[in-house]
C-alpha cells in the first residue's frame, strides 16, 4: 500500500514538475487571480498581439468573463468587434464564423478554415484560438490526434502566429471517462511539444482557493458535483462560492457578468481572468523572441521608406540576405489593399532598392507590409 501511494505521488509530482519547466504556455486553474495583472501588462498586450477567436456556445465562457471585467474595471476595457477579422482591433470574436467550433471525429474544418482566412492580406492577426463545444466528450484518439495534427500544421504554415489549443468542457462523467482521457491527451502533448495551452476543463474544475479536483467529482459545466459520493450532482461549487465570499473581488465581478452559457457566473468570471493571462503570457513570449531574435541576428531584416513624406515617388530599401523571398503590399488607414508592390520576389542583393509612382494616391497615410522569409515586416509613411 506504501509503495502504490508512493507511486500516485511521483506521478503527480512529474505532471506538475512538466508544467514548470515546460517551454510553452499551460494556463489553468493556477491563473486565476486578477490582482496579479497590472496596466502596465495589459498595455503591452494591446501592442503585442491581435487575436482572433471562433467557438460556439461553451467558447463565449471566455468573452462573457471578460466583458464582465471591462464593467468591473475600465482597465479591461478594449478595443473589441463580434463578426469576422476587423483590422487592428485588438480582440476579434467569431472571427471565423464560416465554420463554427472545433467540431468532432477529426473534423479538421477549423484548419481550412484559418488558412482561408489567414490568407486575407488584410487579417492582421498574431493569435489564433478555436474552442471545442462537446467535441471532446465524443472524440477518440483517432480525432484526437488529427487535431493535434492540423493544429501543428497550422504552426508550420503560419510561423509568426500563436495558435492556442484547448481542451474540452467537464461533462460529469469523472476522472475515468472519456473526455478526462481525451483532455488528458491534448494536455501530455502541449506539456511535449512546448505549445499553448488553454485548459478549458481545468478552470472549471476547482473552487477559487480551494485545491480539491471537482471533475473527479463528477463535476459538469454547470459546476455541479457529487458531494456524497452518491452519484448525484446536488451541490454546485460556484454557487457555493459565491454565497460564502460575498465581499470578494471575484464575487463583485461575477456579478459584472451579464451571462455565461452552459453554466455559472463565477465560471465566466474565472475564465475571462485565464484569458487575460494567457494574453499576458503570449505578450511575454513575443517580446522574449524578439529580443533573442536581434541578439542572435548580426544583420536584421528590415525596410526603409524615404522620403517620407513623398508626393510623388518613394523608394524602399530593403536588407535581406541574397535569395531571401520577399513579398511587399500597401495599404490604406482602413487596412484595404492598394497595390502589390513586390509579388513574391527573391532578393538579389543583400540590400536592395526600389522607387514607386504614388503620384496617383489620394493624400493620407499607407502601411507598407513587407514579408521576408515568413517574418513580418510594417512601415507607415504619408502621401502628401
Amino acid at each position: 500500500m506504501k509503495k502504490f501511494l508512493f507511486l500516485i505521488l511521483m506521478f503527480s509530482l512529474m505532471i506538475n514538475v512538466q508544467y514548470l519547466f515546460s517551454k510553452g504556455i499551460i494556463i489553468n486553474h493556477n491563473h486565476t487571480d486578477i490582482t496579479t495583472i497590472t496596466q502596465e501588462q495589459v498595455n503591452k498586450v494591446l501592442k503585442n498581439i491581435r487575436v482572433g477567436y471562433q467557438h460556439t456556445s461553451h467558447g463565449s465562457q471566455l468573452t462573457s468573463g471578460m466583458l464582465a471585467l471591462a464593467e468591473y474595471n475600465k482597465m479591461f476595457s478594449v478595443p473589441y468587434s463580434t463578426n469576422g477579422f476587423v483590422y487592428d482591433v485588438f480582440f476579434n470574436d467569431y472571427a471565423m464564423p464560416e465554420t463554427p467550433d472545433l467540431g468532432t471525429k477529426g473534423n479538421i474544418a477549423f484548419a481550412n478554415t484559418t488558412i482561408k482566412e489567414m490568407g486575407n492580406k488584410s487579417n492582421n492577426r498574431n493569435v489564433i484560438m478555436w474552442s471545442w463545444c462537446g467535441g471532446v466528450s465524443t472524440n477518440d484518439l483517432v480525432g484526437i490526434n488529427k487535431y493535434l495534427e492540423a493544429m501543428s500544421d497550422l504552426e508550420q504554415k503560419f510561423p509568426n502566429v500563436y495558435f492556442v489549443y484547448m481542451t474540452g468542457h467537464l461533462d460529469g462523467t469523472g476522472k475515468d471517462g472519456n473526455l478526462n482521457k481525451m483532455n488528458d491527451i491534448i494536455r501530455q502533448y502541449c506539456i511535449d511539444n512546448d505549445k499553448i495551452l488553454f485548459d478549458f476543463a481545468d478552470i472549471e474544475s476547482y473552487a477559487p482557493g480551494i485545491d480539491k479536483n471537482l471533475m473527479e467529482l463528477n463535476a459538469n459545466d454547470n459546476c455541479d458535483f457529487d458531494a456524497n459520493g452518491d452519484n448525484t450532482l446536488e451541490s454546485n461549487w460556484a454557487k457555493l462560492w459565491l454565497i460564502a465570499n460575498p465581499n470578494n473581488e471575484l464575487t463583485k465581478i461575477a456579478n459584472s457578468c451579464k451571462t455565461c452559457a452552459h453554466s455559472q457566473l463565477l465560471n465566466c468570471a474565472l475564465k475571462g481572468i485565464a484569458t487575460w493571462n494567457l494574453f499576458i503570457q503570449i505578450s511575454d513570449k513575443i517580446e522574449t523572441n524578439s529580443s533573442i531574435e536581434e541578439s542572435n541576428s548580426a544583420e536584421s531584416d528590415d525596410i526603409k521608406i524615404y522620403p517620407n513624406p513623398s508626393n510623388s515617388i518613394f523608394n524602399l530599401s530593403i536588407n535581406a540576405n541574397i535569395g531571401a523571398s520577399i513579398t511587399v503590399d500597401l495599404f490604406d488607414a482602413r487596412g484595404n489593399l492598394v497595390k502589390q508592390l513586390i509579388p513574391n520576389s527573391v532578393q538579389k542583393h543583400n540590400n536592395a532598392s526600389y522607387s514607386f509612382d504614388i503620384s496617383n494616391l489620394p493624400v493620407g497615410t499607407y502601411e507598407l507590409r513587407a514579408v521576408i522569409n515568413g517574418k513580418h515586416l510594417v512601415e507607415s509613411f504619408i502621401k502628401n
